[in-house]
């Protein structure tokens, strides 16, 4: 009686270590995912920003030969596409922690999960000495 006491509360253990350890990789598995998204608009920010420095050169070099003609338009195209270059430059430094935070939650996750894994085997190992 005893022994079937035990051997219920160590099989009661495995099911909630085995629940922990798939409820841990299934967290992982989304969060690599958002850090794959997340990667994704970063390289997506970076292009952007290639392109926007490309069209800034271009809109500096207009603004030198009208200058003379429409000087003070241009002077404010260019505060603009300053301002829109430094939110882009912004944007990319919150998406790079997000990244990284992202990437610290999943090695956290994957040690919690070896953990479980470690948990689960020493409890079948256990079960197999019964």
């Amino acid at each position: 009686d005893k022994c079937d006491q035990t051997l219920s509360e160590y099989q009661s253990g495995m099911r909630v270590m085995a629940q922990k350890e798939y409820d841990l990789t299934t967290e992982k598995a989304a969060m690599e995912e958002m850090q794959k998204d997340l990667v994704e608009k970063w390289q997506e920010l970076q292009k952007e920003e290639a392109r926007h420095q490309q069209e800034v050169s271009k809109g500096l070099k207009d603004a030198d030969i009208e200058l003379s003609r429409t000087k003070s338009q241009h002077e404010c195209d260019i505060l603009k596409q300053k301002e829109e270059k430094e939110l882009l430059r912004a944007e990319k430094f919150r998406l790079g922690q997000q990244v990284t935070e992202l990437q610290a939650t999943v090695a956290m996750l994957e040690t919690e999960r070896q953990k479980a894994a470690a948990h689960t085997d020493l409890l079948k190992n256990a079960q197999n000495a019964l």
